[in-house]
């Protein structure tokens, strides 16, 4: 149980990691200081998370998917979708990807929530929970310590190759 929990957390991990990303790696076609930013921050990404995670939490318990599989599956995709976005050369390609990684992104924190659920018992769900969560706030301060360091160091395309590579391979795990 303790290497499925780990699995789960670090799905959340790699989830909040890619989904910060794109704001300590500025990516050079796109002025974040206007309208385009908030596209790609709000709507393109939040609000299709939000529609496509409550699709998720209820179709979870009619659905009889192999939930770590749609949870790989769902890594794979966000990951895909955050490799692509150094090809981009337009604000409507990136806004296109952005959706992606929202619709791919949804299922991850329904699923594993009913995976804990369903493998902890009552007293030990709380620390499960606990540890799954932690995973947000981790892969945020990952994203802006190590994502900015390679940023400063490499350019801004690097970080979208080596994190969603990473990400591609962990979903195979």
């Amino acid at each position: 149980m303790g290497l499925l929990l780990g699995g789960l957390a670090l799905s959340n991990l790699v989830e909040q990691f890619d989904r910060y990303l794109f704001t300590v790696s500025p990516i050079p076609f796109i002025d974040y200081s206007t309208i385009e930013y908030s596209i790609l921050c709000g709507p393109a990404f939040s609000i299709v998370y939000f529609v496509g995670n409550f699709v998720c939490s209820i179709s979870n318990d009619y659905v009889r998917a192999d939930r770590v599989t749609v949870v790989a599956l769902s890594c794979a995709i966000s990951s895909m979708a955050l490799l692509c976005i150094p090809f981009t050369g337009s604000f409507w390609e990136l806004a296109l990807l952005r959706v992606l990684m929202g619709l791919a992104q949804a299922p991850i924190t329904s699923f594993c929530s009913s995976l804990i659920k369903d493998e902890y018992i009552e007293q030990d769900r709380g620390f499960a929970f606990g540890i799954f969560d932690s995973a947000t706030f981790l892969g945020f301060a990952i994203s802006l310590a190590i994502g900015t360091l390679v940023y400063d160091n490499e350019g801004w395309k690097i970080p979208y190759f080596i994190f969603g590579l990473a990400g591609i391979a962990y979903s195979f795990v």
